[in-house]
């Protein structure tokens, strides 16, 4: 998971960077902090993993094609 991923998840939903992070369970500056990153996300892996969760949660598919991307879910569609 990728600092941009997460952003574009985030877009995707129409989520503000409060909403994440309260959905996470984190403090909104942990969130702002991880999409900045550019490389490796400066946040432990327990909130790695905490993003995730919210994220495909709400519906949010990670990808890791060629470049890494995010998609929705289709309606219906479970997580795997």
């Amino acid at each position: 998971m990728t600092g941009a991923q997460i952003r574009r998840a985030r877009e995707l939903l129409g989520w503000t960077r409060f909403k994440l992070s309260s959905r996470a369970g984190l403090h909104p500056a942990i969130v702002e902090r991880a999409e900045q990153a550019a490389g490796a996300l400066p946040v432990t892996a327990y909130q790695q993993a905490l993003l995730r969760n919210a994220l495909e949660a709400a519906g949010v598919e990670f990808t890791n094609g060629d470049e890494p991307g995010v998609k929705l879910r289709a309606k219906g569609e479970r997580a795997r």
